[in-house]
């Protein structure tokens, strides 16, 4: 039985509330896109909270690995990635 490929993903601001702890895993590709990703990672938040309303905060929120991702980008091999919301304050 082959597994899919499995990266960790930070969250941050209001999604961080979404996923137990600050973080769950999502199946990626080397050839996702952010927009990909962003898109695994609300189906992902939509099974663990059917309620999940932070659409808005996922689909604006910028992806990043030790850099942030354009959006013309692909994911690569990262093992980990952050989802950063437009303002998620320090």
């Amino acid at each position: 039985m082959t597994t899919l490929p499995q990266s960790r993903v930070f969250l941050f601001g209001k999604l961080k509330q979404y996923a137990v702890g600050d973080e769950l895993r999502v199946v990626t590709h080397p050839e996702m896109t952010p927009k990909e990703f962003r898109e695994a990672v609300a189906e992902e938040l939509h099974r663990r909270c059917p309620d999940f309303p932070g659409v808005t905060e996922l689909i604006s929120s910028a992806v990043a690995t030790d850099r942030v991702l354009s959006e013309r980008e692909q994911l690569g091999n990262a093992p980990e990635y952050s989802l950063l919301p437009p303002v998620c304050g320090g």
